[in-house]
Parts: structure tokens; C-alpha cells; sequence
């Protein structure tokens, strides 16, 4: 099925630098050492807006966030493209090259989410603030979330899912397929009868066609992000006829793609609508971001880079 985005927003940062290197920590944003042209893109996102010294500071800093076609994104494009420097859709960009780093924000539509092939999601409950490993067993640390709380289905750390043993009769009666019932050591006791699993899968799907780009996590892990021309949230997009040959499953890993704790990377997992279905009518709450196939509309994606 045609799939159709609603109209992104820009997200970027326009930067005033006072200093021959540029922080390490800076967004690749559109960085400017003519401070007339910073304070014009800054009056014509807010007229109202206070600057500051600039000469006083060795960098500062603006987030532009404007629907596309909106006047004000206009105008300061204009400005920018006057400069040399041009948007590239993406979130790392090659600034030496005057290129600054644009995501486009869109929330996907019901109806976007109920005809997905498959999809991704998270639950809205955090449950853990501390990771690591035991003999080979996942350790976490608990947040109030689930120390006061009965969540049977848990946000660990960022699409690591942590269950309860009435998850995983439900789930094992619903006969669905694909999901393996791995067990957690909890640093509380309250959690540990609770959620006494985290959710990992028996298939590995293929090599996503969605382009990924190498980061870090906050440890310093080598990983890896979605980069989707730069839309966000992205949609992970297979080949079809790769997808065909697993047959039919209601939870899968992407391989490369994940959460490392120490060191270990535990994969980042994809669902059927099925899957969603048991979710729901469980009670449990999970938010939800569509998949898609390479010739679906999902991956036509209007504004090329330039």
C-alpha cells in the first residue's frame, strides 16, 4: 500500500563560532563566523529573540525548528544558501563542505501505522536506570517505574523489553512466533517476580536497505543509527523478497542494530501487527513507528539532497 508522510518539520542548528575549532560536542550544524548574518537568521526566526554578546562567547547557537514551506524557513535557507552553506538531509553532514545536518520530524498517521508490514516500538514505561551482565545473565538496576508499579512489559534501556511471566504465558498461548524469553537479575527484589525476562528473538532479519550511519553510545560503544534522508522517526525498510524467505514471524532482530550493555550488543527488534494486536488487546501500552518495503512509498522521500 502507498504510504504518504505528513509534512516534516526542520529541525537544525544555526551556529556563531568565535573560535578557530569548532567544540567536539557541536551538532553539525550550519557554522558561521560572520556574526550580521547569525543575527539576521536569528531575527528572522524570532524578532523577538535575544542573542547576546557574541563577541563575548566562543560559540552560540540556535535550533531551528519550522514546518516545511513556512516563511521563516524560507528566508533563512535563502540567507544560508547566499552564504554557500546548503542543507543535507541526514544526521551527520560534512560541514567543511558548508553541507549542515537537517532532520525532518513527521508523526506517522494511524493509518500509516495499521497498514505496515511490520513495525517498531517501545513501551511507555522505563523501568531500569542500570545495566550489565552476571554469569552471563542480564543485571538491571530499577527505576521508581518498577519499584511502585506493576508493569508487565518494560522499557529497559532504550528497545530492550523486559517482561512478565503472565507476558510470556499470553504470548506463548497466543501461538506467536519468533520471540525467546531470555531471564534478568534485578539489583531490587520488587522488580524480580515482576519482569523476570527480556525479550530477544530466533530470527535475524537481513541487512536493512535504510542506510545506517556509525555512532557511539553514551559508553563510548561503537553502534549504529537509521538514517532515513534524514526523516525522524525513520522507517527500517527491507527488500521484500528477502523478508519473504524468513516466513512468518511476529518478532525478529535487525542484525548490527541495537543497544550495547557493556560491550554486548543486544539487537534492536521489529513486530508484526499481530504482535501489536496481542499488545493491545493485553493492555499493555507500547508506542508504534511503521516498517516498510523498498517499493512502498515509505522510501520515496520527496526533497532530495541537493
Amino acid at each position: 500500500m502507498k504510504q504518504k508522510r505528513s509534512l516534516p518539520v526542520w529541525r537544525f542548528e544555526v551556529q556563531h563560532l568565535n573560535t578557530p575549532q569548532a567544540p567536539s560536542y557541536l551538532s553539525d550544524g550550519a557554522r558561521l563566523r560572520d556574526a550580521r548574518l547569525y543575527l539576521d537568521i536569528a531575527n528572522a526566526l524570532d524578532p523577538s529573540a535575544k542573542v547576546g554578546d557574541l563577541g563575548s562567547n566562543p560559540y552560540a547557537q540556535i535550533r531551528v525548528e519550522l514546518e516545511e514551506g513556512d516563511p521563516r524557513l524560507v528566508e533563512i535557507l535563502t540567507l544560508l544558501k547566499a552564504a554557500g552553506w546548503w542543507p543535507h538531509f541526514g544526521w551527520q553532514a560534512d560541514v567543511e563542505a558548508q553541507k549542515f545536518a537537517v532532520q525532518r520530524l513527521w508523526k506517522p498517521s494511524a493509518k500509516v501505522i495499521n497498514s505496515a508490514p511490520f513495525l517498531w516500538g517501545f513501551p511507555f514505561a522505563i523501568v531500569a536506570n542500570s545495566y550489565g551482565w552476571e554469569q552471563g545473565q542480564l543485571r538491571l538496576g530499577a527505576t521508581d517505574n518498577a519499584l511502585k508499579n506493576k508493569y508487565g512489559f518494560g522499557d529497559a534501556y532504550c528497545g530492550l523489553y523486559v517482561v512478565s511471566e503472565e507476558f510470556r504465558q499470553a504470548y506463548e498461548a497466543a501461538k506467536l512466533k519468533g520471540a525467546v524469553f531470555h531471564p534478568v537479575v534485578w539489583n531490587n527484589p520488587q522488580p524480580r517476580h515482576r519482569l523476570p525476562y527480556w525479550l530477544g528473538s530466533t530470527v535475524e532479519l537481513p541487512e536493512p536497505l535504510t542506510k545506517l550511519y556509525p555512532t557511539k553510545d553514551l559508553d563510548g560503544n561503537r553502534m549504529w543509527g537509521w538514517d532515513d534522508n534524514g526523516f525522524a522517526p525513520p522507517v527500517r525498510r527491507f527488500r521484500r523478497s528477502e523478508i519473504a524467505k524468513l516466513g512468518e514471524f511476529d518478532v525478529a532482530a535487525i542484525p548490527r542494530v541495537g543497544q550495547y550493555v557493556d560491550n554486548r550488543l543486544i539487537p534492536e527488534l521489529v513486530f508484526s501487527q499481530r504482535f501489536r494486536e496481542f499488545v493491545t488487546r493485553g493492555g499493555w501500552k507500547m508506542r508504534w513507528q511503521p516498517g516498510g518495503f523498498e517499493d512502498e512509498d515509505t522510501n520515496v522521500m520527496a526533497g532530495s539532497n541537493p
